[in-house]
């Protein structure tokens, strides 16, 4: 996992109210992730993470639909 993805993952889990989907919600943005590094278009971290943002939209944003 890269640096990105691995502070759009801490921050989404600081984000989201404890709650018993808490885990199968980070699961499953950790595919979208996993779906989005196997295009293989980020340049760097910065780059990538602002991409993370514009694509599933901010951990604030994602943990407030929860």
């Amino acid at each position: 996992m890269k640096i990105a993805e691995k502070q759009f993952i801490e921050e989404l889990s600081k984000s989201l109210p404890n709650s018993s989907n808490k885990q199968e919600i980070l699961k499953e943005y950790e595919m979208h992730l996993y779906e989005m590094a196997r295009e293989g278009n980020c340049e760097d971290d910065l780059t990538y993470y602002n991409q993370l943002k514009d694509r599933l939209g901010t951990p604030q944003e994602i943990a407030n639909i929860w």
